[in-house]
């Protein structure tokens, strides 16, 4: 799913800062219940993603979160229930994909991704002005985002030419580093709670990248085998 952070309010001296998270995914419920058989523990665990502005002790910052189901990121309208869809001043989409190996097809879902995120998620650089004082770097010229893909996909699926023709302006690319787990509750050693695997079977992606390196070193280059 496409995480998104909502606008916070006004930031003034010794006043909360009030952070929303909004967590959405392509599927309904009643998909992800019939893919997944822990989806209502990942939720849950989800929406206690929670820091009431009381609790922290070192500054005034509330967070909450919330899940909306069967949101298409490419859509530029909102669904016929919703009369208007919020604006957001950070995007992340880590790892699109079509559940296929073609990247012309992903060179236009990206040009399609590009459209609806200036036309329909970014907040829009004439309404910022709130962010522009907030903070000197985000949000000067719009609403931030993130997209994450696999080495090779940018080059291939033809991403910073689409991200182009839609307005948008590369300010860095690097390495994906995957969030540490939270600081109650990981098991003993866990960096991240990150797991790279195949859909709803929950199959690694190691076999497949052990196979890539024996290839590698038969003389197969890396662009041939990325996945």
């Amino acid at each position: 799913p496409q995480n998104e952070t909502g606008p916070p309010p006004p930031r003034h001296d010794n006043a909360t800062r009030s952070y929303s998270i909004t967590c959405t995914g392509v599927d309904t419920h009643e998909e992800l219940t019939a893919k997944y058989k822990d989806i209502d523990f990942v939720l849950q665990r989800i929406r206690q993603c929670r820091l009431p502005s009381s609790s922290s002790s070192s500054a005034n910052v509330g967070l909450s979160t919330r899940i909306l189901h069967g949101i298409n990121a490419v859509e530029i309208t909102p669904p016929s229930s919703s009369s208007s869809s919020p604006r957001y001043h950070h995007v992340i989409f880590h790892h699109p994909h079509l559940g296929t190996e073609d990247a012309a097809r992903h060179s236009r879902f990206l040009h399609h991704f590009f459209h609806a995120a200036v036309h329909r998620w970014l907040i829009p650089a004439e309404n910022d002005a709130r962010a522009r004082e907030r903070e000197r770097d985000v949000g000067r010229n719009g609403g931030l985002l993130y997209l994450t893909l696999v080495t090779g996909q940018c080059r291939r699926w033809k991403c910073l030419d689409a991200a182009n023709e839609r307005g948008l302006v590369l300010l860095r690319r690097g390495a994906f580093r995957p969030p540490p787990p939270p600081p109650a509750g990981g098991e003993e050693g866990e960096t991240t709670r990150y797991r790279p695997g195949r859909h709803q079977s929950g199959k690694s992606f190691a076999k497949r990248r052990r196979r890539r390196r024996l290839r590698e070193e038969d003389g197969v280059t890396e662009t041939e085998t990325e996945t």
